[in-house]
């Protein structure tokens, strides 16, 4: 028979046990993310307080805005990869420290930008990163205003729409010399062996170089690449 009185016991127990774990995660994860929270709301005040002397003072306004995200976006990857023991594995060319690029990558996960912020560290250049964002986002407080005020390009994915807004961003690379990296995720265009086989083809077809990986593009391989596709 069994002795019912201590199963429950034990149950009981093991629920406890269960509880004091999820709560001790809550707490240290509150305790670690809390702080990164405030000065994310500090930094959205800060840039948004920028905004409006950017017609005037358009590069002073682009290098303190970056040194304020490099702050948050380098705290954030410190919590990924020091706090909670996040394992980044780098292969491939070593980049060259400083240099716009635009880089393209598939997002499939939450953890995607990570992986991005991880080379731009290295290559020096998180606070100037410019995520290609979502033209709702401009109206959401503070999250909006600060990605607004960072200059970061806002698409409604029309092009006839966009290319305004995307002469914008790329005269601050062009004609004011920002160094930037332009990143941009193709959700829309995640990567299979399928589609990977009609790239081929339209490249082939089009007298297109064909992609070998997802990479990202420094300006010395725009400069060798752009007469394949003048």
């Amino acid at each position: 028979m069994f002795d019912r009185p201590s199963i429950i016991a034990s149950e009981i127990l093991t629920i406890a046990q269960w509880v004091s774990i999820l709560y001790t995660r809550a707490f240290r994860g509150f305790i670690i993310v809390l702080p990164w929270l405030l000065e994310l709301v500090l930094m959205d005040l800060i840039i948004s307080f920028l905004l409006p002397f950017s017609y005037h003072f358009p590069n002073w306004v682009y290098d303190a805005s970056s040194i304020v995200a490099f702050t948050n976006w380098n705290w954030i990857q410190v919590i990924f990869e020091i706090f909670n023991g996040g394992k980044i594995t780098i292969s491939g060319d070593v980049l060259p420290e400083g240099e716009t690029a635009i880089v393209i990558a598939n997002h499939v996960s939450w953890t995607d930008f990570y992986m991005i912020q991880a080379l731009a560290i290295r290559a020096g250049m998180l606070g100037r990163c410019r995520w290609f964002a979502k033209i709702e986002l401009r109206w959401v407080p503070l999250l909006g205003w600060g990605i607004w005020g960072m200059g970061m390009p806002m698409v409604s994915r029309n092009w006839l729409k966009d290319k305004k807004e995307l002469d914008r961003v790329f005269a601050g690379v062009v004609v004011k010399k920002w160094p930037q990296w332009l990143i941009s995720f193709s959700e829309a265009t995640r990567y299979t062996p399928k589609k990977y086989e009609e790239t081929k083809t339209w490249c082939k077809e089009n007298n297109r170089p064909i992609p070998k990986t997802p990479s990202i593009s420094t300006n010395q391989r725009l400069r060798n690449n752009s007469a394949a596709f003048a």
